[in-house]
């Protein structure tokens, strides 16, 4: 799917360039035989003329794509069957009391060793 959707991504991107690819492919022929300007070599057209066309006839293309009638949409319309009206809730803020716990009362739960004396290590005696 990846590599499908890379090449169709490729195509799309080199369709602007291939006018100048096939004139760079096949100068010799388009400068000999479908030169306008073949009867002038004082233009020094060698071909130039025809790639002109193509970039005007691929422009044009790509404009007639972009126009709005080639554009084709499918309209679909809806019926509406059922439709019920949103009823939004009141509340009534004057039956709302606020009642305060007075058994709210700090509880020391921890347990703590109070020693005075200083913990001392052990002495080691070396010989």
């Amino acid at each position: 799917m990846k590599y499908a959707f890379f090449i169709l991504a490729l195509l799309m991107l080199s369709k602007p360039v291939l006018p100048f690819l096939e004139y760079a492919f096949n100068y010799d022929y388009i400068a000999e035989v479908l030169c306008i300007n073949k009867d002038k070599p004082e233009l020094d057209c060698n071909g130039k003329c025809y790639l002109m066309q193509q970039l005007a006839k691929s422009s044009t293309d790509t404009e007639t794509e972009n126009s709005p009638e080639s554009n084709r949409s499918i309209k679909i319309e809806f019926q509406l069957l059922y439709f019920e009206e949103l009823k939004t809730p009141t509340i009534n803020w004057a039956s709302f009391t606020v009642t305060k716990k007075e058994d709210n009362f700090y509880k020391n739960s921890y347990k703590h060793l109070h020693t005075t004396s200083i913990l001392r290590p052990p002495i080691s005696f070396i010989v």
